[in-house]
């Protein structure tokens, strides 16, 4: 099946449930909300991409660009990969075919585990991406970046009893290698993020971000439910580590059909 029928039997799935829904839910009353126009909502939305994963489907590179650009996508947002392995390239391949179709980067930069050597982790990725794509781009890194971002969950526990710590350490260097260029001084910081089950004691021990992005960001795995029911609380959870920001990123999150216990 290609990629045409694969959306074509999608579409069918939800004419089908549409024809069943109207009975399901006659009965139920929504509240009224005001419209939006289409392109904000279009701009609100980003996919997770792995195309530096070279071994899985993310391999068929050229596929997963169309199908982004078929989708009319906005924004993506992959780690920022360095190096010369297969899966950077291919990467640095799509990221410049997307940014010609209109579609931007949210850019994760490192991982908590390069604490120690925080500085040196983010200068050697911000050296790559200004490196390789500002050039090819007539000089205007702001045509492919949307936004850079912090590490990933840095409340894993598997990071240890200092993760606060180590976080604050990667998100400053990370400031202060993007606000220390030209390319990268008027693209928005975005922090780390959390897990969907951060907690208020979390976020007091991780203190305030504020000196050292420009948006807030959390994941919410919202266990198959709509994703718009535990926004507003999520955004209160971690309202003291972005205490100013008016713009949030919830990176891992979405409509599924995943078991609603909050798990998947």
């Amino acid at each position: 099946m290609d990629r045409r029928m694969f959306l074509a039997s999608g579409a069918m799935s939800l004419l089908s449930l549409k024809a069943v829904s109207g009975t399901a839910f006659a009965g139920t009353t929504l509240p009224l909300m005001p419209a939006r126009m289409a392109e904000s909502l279009c701009e609100s939305y980003m996919v997770n991409t792995k195309i530096f994963y070279a071994s899985s489907v993310y391999g068929h590179t050229d596929a997963v660009v169309d199908l982004l650009k078929d989708l009319g996508v906005r924004t993506v947002r992959e780690r920022i990969s360095t190096g010369t392995s297969s899966g950077t390239r291919n990467q640095q391949s799509a990221m410049l075919r997307l940014a010609a179709a209109g579609t931007k980067w949210h850019g994760t930069v490192s991982t908590i585990e390069q604490w120690r050597n925080a500085g040196a982790a983010n200068k050697q990725v911000l050296d790559r991406l200004t490196e390789y794509y500002t050039p090819r781009l007539g000089g205007d890194l702001s045509l492919l970046m949307r936004s850079l971002g912090g590490v990933n969950e840095i409340d894993n526990p598997h990071n240890g009893p200092d993760w606060a710590k180590h976080a604050r350490l990667m998100q400053t260097a990370l400031w202060d290698q993007a606000t220390a260029r030209s390319a990268t001084r008027d693209i928005p910081v975005a922090g780390p993020t959390t897990r969907s089950d951060y907690t208020r004691e979390r976020a007091a021990k991780l203190g305030d971000l504020s000196a050292i992005t420009d948006v807030g960001a959390f994941h919410y795995y919202n266990g198959g439910t709509s994703p718009t029911r535990g926004i507003s609380e999520r955004i209160a959870i971690s309202r003291p580590n972005f205490p100013d920001t008016q713009r949030w990123i919830v990176c891992e999150t979405g409509y599924n059909d995943s078991p609603q216990d909050n798990k998947n």
